[in-house]
């Protein structure tokens, strides 16, 4: 895995070392077969490590970044602000 720890710690997130290694090792076994997807990415600390591994496969990852609607929004134009 080629992952720089030094710039990862510095990745808003709640993602603590042994889940990201389990993260990548899944998206190595699962990358085997096509793209992956990562809903929920939070501030993108996990998306990293399955990047990493989506990479090594030669396939891509889609990561769904989810925003919160501001209360004061409607539907026809609505406010996003990111979670991060």
């Amino acid at each position: 895995m080629k992952i720089n720890k030094a710039k990862i710690d510095k990745i808003k997130g709640f993602l603590d070392e042994r889940e990201a290694n389990y993260l990548y090792k899944l998206a190595l076994k699962a990358g085997k077969n096509g793209p992956c997807l990562e809903i929920g990415s939070y501030c993108g600390k996990s998306s990293v490590y399955l990047g990493a591994a989506c990479k090594e496969n030669s396939t891509v990852l889609f990561p769904l970044i989810i925003m919160a609607v501001q209360k004061n929004s409607s539907p026809a134009k609505p406010i996003l602000t990111p979670i991060c």
